[in-house]
C-alpha cells in the first residue's frame, strides 16, 4: 500500500510490483463493460471501474473505451492508481509495456481545474476521472530549451526547476520531468495563456502532434482523440460512470 513516507521511485516500484495481481480484476471489469457495450446505442462508449488490488490493498480504476459495438471483444483500456497524501489527491497512470508510471500530482490537477475545466465545484477525485477520460494518449518529448525558459519566465518558475519534457493533450500541453521510468506532470498551460511571440512554438509542437496521432493510430482512434479538442471538457466525465 502507498504510504505518506514514500518517494516516487518507491511508488513506482510499489505499482508495478502490483500489476500481476491486478489482471483477475481487470478481467472481471472488462465483462462488464462488455455487457454496456452490447447494450449500447452510442458510441464511442467510455466507463471506468474502481477495484482495489487484492495484494497490496492500492486504489485502482479501469477505464474502457469502445469505438463500435464489435470492440466489446477488444476494447481499449488503460489503468490509474488514485492515491492519498497530505497534500491531496495524486494520479498515477501505469504504462505495462513500457514500465512505466506517470505521476499527476494535486498541484498539476489545480492548474487543470482553473485553466481547462473552470469549475470551481467538480470534486478532486472526478477531477481525476475527467482528465483519464481526455486523455488517451501521451507522448512525452523533450522541450525545445528557447521555449523551456520563456514558459519558466511567464510563469515564476525557478531558473533550477526541470520543466524539460512536454505532451500535447486535446486540452493542452502538459509540463514536467522524468526520472528513469517516472515522469512528473507538474503543470499544463492552453493556448490561450501564450504571448503572441510564444504561439508559433506552441502551433509547431501542436502540429506534430496531430500529425503523430494520424500516423500511429487507426482512423477512427484518431479522430475521436482529435474531436475532445471541439467538445466541452465537462461533458467528458458525465458519460464515464457504469
Amino acid at each position: 500500500m502507498i504510504v505518506n513516507t514514500m518517494s516516487l521511485l518507491e511508488i513506482h516500484a510499489e505499482l508495478h510490483r502490483d500489476i500481476e495481481s491486478l489482471e483477475s480484476s481487470i478481467w472481471h471489469k472488462a465483462d462488464l463493460f462488455a455487457s454496456a457495450v452490447k447494450k449500447a446505442s452510442r458510441y464511442p462508449l467510455v466507463r471506468h471501474y474502481p477495484f482495489t488490488s487484492k495484494t497490496r490493498k492500492n486504489r485502482y480504476h479501469v477505464l474502457f473505451i469502445a469505438y463500435k459495438r464489435s470492440d466489446w471483444k477488444k476494447a481499449i483500456f488503460k489503468i490509474y492508481c488514485i492515491y492519498n497524501r497530505p497534500d491531496g489527491l495524486y494520479m498515477a497512470i501505469l504504462d505495462r509495456n513500457l514500465h512505466r508510471t506517470y505521476i499527476f500530482p494535486p498541484h498539476f490537477f489545480a492548474r487543470y481545474r482553473e485553466r481547462v475545466v473552470k469549475d470551481a465545484t467538480i470534486l478532486p477525485e472526478d477531477l481525476i476521472h475527467l482528465f483519464a477520460s481526455r486523455t488517451w494518449t501521451m507522448s512525452f518529448k523533450l522541450l525545445p530549451t528557447e521555449l523551456q525558459k520563456q514558459l519558466k519566465s511567464l510563469y515564476g518558475y525557478p531558473k533550477d526547476e526541470l520543466l524539460q519534457f512536454q505532451a500535447m493533450i486535446p486540452d493542452g500541453l502538459i509540463l514536467g520531468e522524468r526520472t528513469g521510468d517516472i515522469i512528473l506532470g507538474k503543470t499544463i498551460i492552453t493556448r490561450e495563456m501564450l504571448f503572441e511571440n510564444q504561439i508559433e512554438g506552441y502551433e509547431a509542437l501542436h502540429a506534430r502532434y496531430r500529425q503523430s496521432l494520424v500516423d500511429k493510430l487507426p482512423k477512427h482512434e484518431a479522430d475521436y482523440i482529435l474531436s475532445l479538442e471541439a467538445s466541452p471538457v465537462r461533458n467528458s466525465f458525465s458519460l464515464t460512470r457504469p
